[in-house]
């Protein structure tokens, strides 16, 4: 198992932020995003995904409004099992979406 322990974030007060908890080099068979837990949550979730390739990768996160709060993942990843945590933090109580994108599955 790969692990990294990743801080990002995005200048503005409002935006959600991320730490990357885990990457694994065990390569799973189809894309995957898994339920987050714990749902629901307060201020913080984790998400996990699966690449059964590398591909250019986007995880990012919605108000009801459909207005970007946060982009957790942004770029280009390697095949294998990741899990990111969500802090929700700085934004208001709410229900919040998250959509993930990964070469042409989404």
């Amino acid at each position: 198992m790969i692990i990294n322990i990743l801080e990002e974030s995005d200048q503005t007060s409002s935006q959600a932020k991320s730490t990357v908890l885990y990457a694994s080099n065990i390569i799973p068979d189809q894309y995957k995003l898994n339920q987050n837990y714990p749902n629901p949550f307060n201020p913080f979730t984790h998400i996990s995904y699966e690449l059964p390739k590398a591909a250019d990768v986007s995880l990012r996160i919605y108000n009801i409004k459909t207005q970007m709060v946060g982009e957790l993942v942004s770029g280009h990843k390697e095949a294998g099992n990741y899990e990111v945590v969500f802090n929700g933090l700085r934004l208001a109580s709410g229900i919040y979406f998250y959509r993930f994108e990964a070469g042409k599955f989404s």
